[in-house]
């Protein structure tokens, strides 16, 4: 499970900066790549902390097609966490710019997921929270900045046992 939540993450992402990018036609076959995967009580909290369910985000983004053709979309330094035989969380840094003199904007995303095997890669996506990261760009080019080992610290285990 935890490679395929962790393709699941990049791949998804890779299709956000294509869609934002227009580089790929605006179907509903298309998006359905999104669409999809995003579980029918899906739940996503904003950096702003912004509530927003499948309904509203599958309609607003299907709108952003090709809205931002410079957007450039990275994932770092994905954490999986496996919570039980069909669910499981990853902690993962994502980057996005838009110009090349502009610097990154990062933010640390936990997904939450579910077995679902019918699925590009056999995960729905369950909730996603988001923090804003306040970095330089010399923090954005810095793949530790997050690592296992943030979230592996003997006192954050505890609770987990």
């Amino acid at each position: 499970m935890k490679d395929a939540c962790i393709r699941e993450v990049e791949e998804l992402h890779e299709f956000f900066q294509a869609w934002f990018n227009g580089n790929v036609d605006q179907t509903s076959g298309q998006y359905s790549r999104f669409s999809d995967v995003l579980h029918a009580d899906f739940l996503i909290i904003a950096p702003s902390g912004m509530q927003t369910d499948r309904t509203q985000l599958t309609g607003s983004l299907y709108m952003m097609h090709g809205k931002r053709p410079n957007l450039k979309i990275w994932i770092k330094n994905p954490v999986f966490r496996l919570l039980s035989k069909t669910t499981a969380m990853v902690t993962y840094e994502e980057w996005q710019q838009e110009k090349e003199e502009s610097p990154p904007q990062g933010r640390i995303s936990t997904a939450l997921f579910e077995t679902y095997l019918s699925l590009p890669n056999a995960v729905s996506w369950l909730y996603v929270h988001e923090t804003a990261l306040q970095t330089t760009t010399a923090q954005a080019e810095d793949v530790n900045t997050l690592n296992e080992d943030s979230f592996n610290s003997p006192k954050r285990n505890e609770y987990y046992t």
